[in-house]
């Protein structure tokens, strides 16, 4: 995607995703939120695929069967809610985003800066 339709696109998630109030200004809904939380466990997996790109061992086997767990567990087969047919995409537990977070962010830290698995120097 070039710049200016990431963008555009940015705003069209914001615009209808935020209620306004007048004297307050937007104001986030239920639904930017998990945009955002979306948004920041994406980066958090961006992270730890890169930091796998050329990592070898036991760490980066183990980060590799995490990756493959989650990416068995998410349906992208119905990418929206849909109000007249019900579509939406299933959804884990509760708390289980969130242990997700957790776990790739402990792999991130383990792997190191240079996917060593030797962790922080």
């Amino acid at each position: 995607m070039k710049p200016p339709v990431l963008a555009a696109l940015a705003l069209a998630v914001l615009c209808a995703t935020a209620a306004a109030a007048p004297s307050e200004g937007s104001v986030p809904t239920v639904r930017w939120e998990m945009v955002r939380e979306g948004v920041k466990d994406r980066r958090y997996l961006a992270t730890l695929e890169g930091r796998l790109a050329d990592a070898t061992g036991p760490v980066a086997d183990e980060a590799r069967k995490f990756l493959a767990e989650i990416a068995a567990k998410i349906d992208l087969g119905n990418v929206d809610y849909d109000p007249i047919s019900g579509g939406r995409l299933r959804v884990q537990p509760p708390g289980t985003y969130d242990a997700w977070r957790d776990r790739a962010a402990e792999y991130i830290v383990r792997l190191g800066a240079d996917g060593s698995g030797q962790g922080p120097r």
